[in-house]
Formats: C-alpha cells, structure tokens, sequence
C-alpha cells in the first residue's frame, strides 16, 4: 500500500534486533529484519527506497552495511544518544563507505535544553550524516516549541533535517506541519498511526493534508487495502474517519459533506473511497455536484484489497 500510494521512502522495521530497554517481549519479524525479504520487496517496487533503524545499543558487531546495500536497502538510520555515541560513529562511517543514505536519529529530543539540542546537532552535522532527525520520543513537544527548534537548527545546521513525532498529545499533525513549515525536509509517517503508546503521525492524515495543501501528491486509495489489513488484526487503534479528515482539509461545509456522505451511500461506495478520490480531484470539480462526483468516479479507478 505505502509503495503503491508513492510513498518515496519506507522504513521496514529494525536490523540486528531492539535494546533490551525497549522491553519488547516477543519481537516479531520488523525487530530484525531479514535482508532476503528486503531483496524481495526492492525487486517488487524498484522506484521505492527503503530503511532499515540501527541501534547502537543493541548490535554487538559492526553490521555488514555492503550486504545491506546489495540487497537493496537505500538508507540507515541510526538512534543517537551519549551513551553509545562511539559506536554511532563508526557504524555511520563504514554505511557511509557502502554508499547508503544515512540518518541519525536523536532520540529524546524534548528532554534537552534548547543549547544542549543545538550543540549535539552541530557535533552529528561533523559526522556528515545524510539527515538528522529529532525524535518526540516523549510526544511532549508542541508546536510553538518545534518551531523554535528548527528556526534555529536550519540556522545553525547545513545537513537536512527531519521529524519524527509521536501522538501522545494529539499534535503529531501540529507539529509536523509546524517543523515543516521551519525547514524540515522529511517528515516520519505511520499506516494507522501504529507506534508506541498514542502512536505517531498518521500516513493518510499527513498525506490528505499534503494534497488538500497542493504540496505533494500521493495516491490515496492505495492505502485503503493496507488500512484495511491493519484494522483486521487490531493493530489500527481508534479508527478514523477519512470523510471528516478530508472535509477538513478540503474546507468543505457539513452541506458538502453530508453530499459526499449520501452519494457514497446511495451509489454504494466505500466513504473512505470517497474520500479519498475527492481530496485527488477536488482541483477538477469546481462544483461539488451529484453529477460531478459521479463523473469523478467513473474517471479513476478503484484499488482494492
């Protein structure tokens, strides 16, 4: 779903396994991922990048990263704290030297003075990573906050930056929009929401914000199958309603929505089909009219599971 909807860069999960301070009883597959799978998945989307997180804490032994990248994984990430700051460094080298895009990733971002933050940020940018990234681990950040931070980050740092919040306040869409809007060039995303705790920045929200703002374009329908999938495992949370969230976004009045809402009813489409074809066309329909949205439906095709 994610490679299908145009999503450029997907992370698979963790190599060489979680710390132990995780307290991840029963990991599963994503807790170290298996290349060959990774090869398998490079051979099927051949114009998606993917991920894999390395952390410190957890890996005993340098990673063989020319492995990595021969079996098609694009970028490292690597979280970042004091403790195993030596390890980091000598794990970015050598992914460096086997031409992966690197990240590291400073995790627990909201627990350091704004100084403090400011001056691990210029030490990693001595290092050359690709990007770093601040990580809400804490989901404790809010918007004004962020802001502030890459204001003066993108000041003070050549490397590009990037955003990982977590929901645990209901702003992981605030703040995102928020670093966003201050330089940060990448933003993390999650099917669902799914992460620890609250969770983090929903995909579809991001992305119906994304297109209602005219900033990137995404394939919307492609993430119904995966949302669908998530759902029946229970893995999903509190499901949302695509209707409302691209009502919002698309500034439509409740007489437009309750619209969009009876004509999914009485045409028998799925309203998170809807949905999502209308946020991808609202450019062609100057007027949201019955005839127009059927219009609009018999123009674009439906992707099922």
């Amino acid at each position: 779903s994610l490679a299908l909807a145009q999503i450029p860069l997907i992370e698979l999960g963790y190599f060489g396994g979680l710390p132990e301070l995780h307290l991840v009883e029963n990991a599963g597959l994503t807790a170290d991922f298996p290349l060959d799978l990774v090869e398998e998945l490079a051979t099927a989307h051949p114009l998606t990048r993917f991920a894999l997180m390395v952390h410190p804490g957890s890996v005993k032994v340098m990673p063989a990263f020319r492995s990595l990248k021969q079996a098609g994984v694009s970028m490292v990430r690597f979280v970042y704290h004091p403790d195993w700051e030596q390890t980091l460094r000598q794990f970015l080298t050598e992914a460096q030297h086997a031409g992966l895009i690197t990240s590291v990733n400073l995790a627990l971002s909201s627990r350091y003075d704004r100084q403090t933050l400011r001056d691990v940020c210029r030490e990693v940018a001595s290092w050359s990573p690709s990007i770093i990234y601040l990580a809400d681990t804490c989901g404790a950040f809010y918007p004004n906050q962020v802001t502030r931070l890459f204001d003066e980050l993108t000041a003070s740092v050549s490397i590009p930056l990037g955003f990982h919040a977590h929901d645990f306040l209901s702003l992981a869409l605030a703040n995102s929009l928020a670093a966003a809007s201050a330089g940060a060039r990448y933003i993390d995303i999650s099917l669902a929401g799914i992460g620890r705790g609250a969770g983090n920045l929903r995909t579809e929200t991001w992305c119906i914000s994304s297109i209602a703002q005219g900033a990137v374009s995404y394939n919307l329908e492609a993430l119904l199958p995966g949302l669908q999938v998530l759902q029946e495992y229970g893995l999903s949370g509190v499901q949302q309603d695509l209707m409302s969230i691209v009502c919002g976004a698309c500034n439509l009045t409740p007489p437009e929505e309750q619209l969009l809402r009876d004509f999914a009813y009485k045409e028998r489409y799925p309203p998170d089909l809807v949905a999502c074809k209308y946020a991808q066309c609202q450019g062609q329909l100057p007027h949201l009219t019955w005839q127009a949205l059927q219009r609009m439906c018999e123009m674009t095709s439906y992707i099922s599971a």
